[in-house]
């Protein structure tokens, strides 16, 4: 199983590539499903400050790109002698997507904001550099950083 939250959106497709070669290795037409490993894909909600609708648009475009690739390996058809990403694992990774463009209520600059508070608490405890881990929102991270020390959003 795999949770997929905002800080998944920039290698999910290398979990994607790498579950495929493991049921291409692992395929057995003796089972009634042909692979032992199946892709559970379900996103996060709490705490809001790590889930996708924190990310800009460009973001989210990776997780269309994520859903897909794994259309593009699903199976093709149900044989003892295929192997691939079923439906239930594609429609998984497609409704994050969905999740993640969904107009709702959720509030995008306070989740943001803990967000930022969030990533600088855990590079002070634990000495790390978010930015350099995540350079992909460093963008983002600059902006909404510059907000909270200008006193626009707390």
């Amino acid at each position: 199983m795999a949770t997929f939250n905002a800080l998944s959106v920039f290698t999910y497709d290398e979990v994607i590539d790498r579950t495929f070669e493991l049921k291409k290795k692992h395929a057995n037409g003796q089972r009634y499903w042909v692979s032992a490993l199946q892709l559970d894909t379900s996103y996060l909600r709490w705490p809001a400050h790590l889930s996708v609708k924190i990310l800009e648009p460009e973001h989210k475009e990776l997780i269309r790109k994520s859903a897909e690739k794994v259309l593009y390996y699903g199976i093709k058809e149900f044989t003892s002698d295929n192997y691939g990403f079923s439906n239930v694992e594609i429609q998984k990774i497609k409704r994050i997507y969905d999740y993640a463009t969904g107009e709702d209520d959720f509030q995008v600059d306070k989740y943001r904001v803990d967000f930022i508070k969030f990533v600088d608490e855990l590079d002070k405890r634990r000495g790390t550099d978010f930015n350099a881990t995540f350079p992909e929102l460093k963008e983002l991270y600059d902006r909404y950083q510059k907000r909270i020390s200008l006193g626009i959003l707390a």
